[in-house]
This record gives structure tokens, sequence and C-alpha cells, in this order.
């Protein structure tokens, strides 16, 4: 009896390479704990009536690993509804990813074309995955709060870590703020 199954649902190409560089090949999704739990709940054992949401909607394939006690316990089958849900978290997911890793580097005084770049290297986007100007209309959409957070939270940091160090306030006060 093997220890995993698989299922393979449809996506977006950058629902796709996101998961696939930061689960494997094929998506273990035990690294991503929230979308794990949701994947598990988006399964189901019997087959249901297909809903409206047409598979085509989606242009790539991805194999995503089911533990053997998930599908026995919960099962191996999704309709359109779950995997339009399942994808709408994961992209969700990832936009979140590039936004805090994208606004950190500029509040840093990186430009922004240079932290998308780097962005698409590090997590593994080419560009017809993920092209950057999609990325750059995505940040100018929802970007703004972020860099504003980003930017409180660094100052904030960086007051208490210089008055911890230049004595003014304890090593013990750092450390619980921590």
């Amino acid at each position: 009896m093997p220890d995993n199954y698989t299922i393979q649902i449809p996506c977006k190409k950058n629902v796709k390479a996101y998961l696939e560089s930061s689960c494997g090949i094929p998506v273990n999704l035990i690294f991503l704990p929230e979308l794990y739990h949701e994947f598990k709940n988006c399964l189901n054992k019997q087959p249901h009536i297909e809903k409206s949401i047409p598979t085509t909607f989606y242009s790539e394939i991805v194999t995503i690993i089911i533990p053997s006690d998930c599908f026995y316990r919960t099962g191996w089958e999704m309709d359109r509804d779950n995997i339009y849900k399942l994808n709408k978290m994961a992209e969700s997911r990832m936009k979140f990813v590039m936004r805090q890793y994208v606004m950190l580097g500029n509040s840093l005084g990186v430009p922004i074309s240079t932290c998308i770049s780097e962005f698409q290297e590090k997590f593994g986007f080419q560009e017809q995955a993920w092209p950057a100007e999609s990325i750059k209309k995505e940040l100018y959409r929802n970007g703004g709060k972020v860099k504003i957070k980003t930017i409180d939270a660094l100052r904030s940091e960086i007051r208490i870590t210089l008055l911890a160090y230049s004595g003014i306030i304890s090593k013990k006060l750092l450390l619980k703020n921590k």
C-alpha cells in the first residue's frame, strides 16, 4: 500500500510556480500549513455534481500529494468550487508573500524593479509564469498599505534596538518586545 496518493488539479501558471517552488514537485502542502488545512477541507470522498466554474479557466495542472491518512479520512477528489477556492487561497498567499518581499526591499531604498526581479529569481517565477509588469500592477493596486506598515515596523524595531544598545532601556525589555 503506498504511503502517499496524488491528485491533479488545474491552476494558473503563477500559482503552479509558487506551489512547486515552495513545496517541491509533486507539491507537498505540508510546507504551507494554512494551505494544507484548506486543501484537506476541500477534499471529499464522493464525486459531486460538477459546479459552475469551468476548468478551462486555468491553463496549468499541478500534482499535489495526499498523505494516506488524509486520503482515507477526508477523501481524494475535489469539485470545481473547491478547486477554485484552493486556487484563490494559494494566489492570495502568493501575492501576500510578494508584497511583503518587494515592499520591504523598497522600504530599505532598493528600486521596485530591482525588488521585483529579485523576487522572481528567488521564488522561481519566470517571466512567462508571472510577468514583472503584472507584479508591478498588483503592487500599485495593493502595495501602499504594506509599505506604510513595513516602514512603521522597521522604525519601531530600530528605535527599540537603538535605545537598548545605548543603555536608555534594558536589553531585557528588548528581548521581551521581540
